[in-house]
């Protein structure tokens, strides 16, 4: 009698089990789709915040053209008073936040100033030689870059940029064999390639103390007195410079010098929900008519 019945129960706790399982795994697969379907949900969302995150960072570089467009319209002499020079600092947007800034390329020594082996060149030898002991480091580094950016009569880093050709960026400093990376680390900040056809000046109303003393062959206190000056009256014209100078350098050489520039460097910073985009270009506002746009000569984009 027993037998049928435990069979019979049996059974059905089997069944109950069987019933338990499908339920589980028909909750765990639809836990699974779930998960799938928001884990597709946030990957395009991402996507879409990374779009719009892109299409900022490049509307910040369009805003800097448009600034240094205008502020060629406007005419007169480039100083850090200037709307161009003011930071961008979190400008809050519908869709995100853009920050960023204008800087004066015209402020750094010009490595491809290096290039030949003229009378010229030799001054803007000297020059760099100078500033290298302004800053503390050793001014023999000045041949070592010399020779590379001229003939590529020193060894390269695999994969770096043949030596002998105009430098786009200061960044081919790291790639000089021979150079610390603290010592480039250090020039860094006083130094840019620009892609000009001919060696290009430095503006005297963006310049550091440092370079200021470096290309007037002065102490950098006398060339941060300059600094100071000119925070409450830029620079206009090379005359009124050369006016405020110690009468030991009125002896001043022009074609070293400008009060206005060419050459800005751009960073466009956006972000968007999750997405960070970060976006550097250098802008030549060359000699197109006062409502010609910058050209934009390279530009560098990348998740920050």
């Amino acid at each position: 009698m027993n037998g049928p019945r435990q069979a019979q129960h049996a059974e059905s706790g089997v069944a109950v089990i069987t019933a338990i399982l499908i339920m589980a795994m028909a909750a765990s697969v639809a836990s699974f789709l779930a998960w799938q379907q928001g884990l597709w949900f946030r990957q395009v969302e991402n996507m879409r915040e990374q779009a719009q995150a892109v299409a900022l960072a490049e509307a910040g570089v369009e805003w800097a053209r448009g600034i240094l467009a205008e502020d060629a319209r406007q005419g007169g002499a480039d100083h850090l008073g200037e709307l161009w020079a003011q930071p961008l600092l979190g400008l809050e947007l519908e869709n995100g936040r853009l920050s960023g800034g204008i800087v004066d390329a015209q402020a750094r020594f010009n490595l491809n100033n290096l290039r030949g082996t003229g009378a010229e060149a030799d001054q803007y030898l000297a020059v760099f030689q100078r500033l290298l002991g302004i800053l503390q480091l050793s001014p023999d580094l000045a041949e070592r870059i010399r020779a590379w950016v001229n003939a590529g009569q020193v060894p390269q880093t695999p994969g770096a940029p043949p030596a002998g050709r105009l430098l786009f960026t200061a960044n081919s400093l790291y790639a000089v064999e021979g150079l610390e990376r603290a010592s480039v680390d250090k020039l860094f900040p006083f130094v840019t390639a620009l892609p000009a056809p001919a060696a290009t000046q430095i503006n005297v109303n963006t310049a550091s103390p440092e370079l200021l003393a470096a290309y007037l062959n002065t102490s950098v206190s006398v060339a941060q007195g300059l600094v100071e000056q000119r925070k409450s009256e830029p620079f206009k014209a090379l005359e009124n410079f050369r006016a405020r100078l110690p009468a030991s350098l009125q002896g001043l050489d022009e074609k070293f010098f400008n009060v206005s520039s060419q050459y800005f460097m751009v960073t466009s910073q956006a972000n968007v929900g999750r997405a960070q985009v970060r976006c550097r270009a250098l802008l030549n506002r060359q000699g197109g008519g006062a409502a010609a746009w910058p050209k934009v000569l390279w530009r560098v984009q990348g998740e920050s």
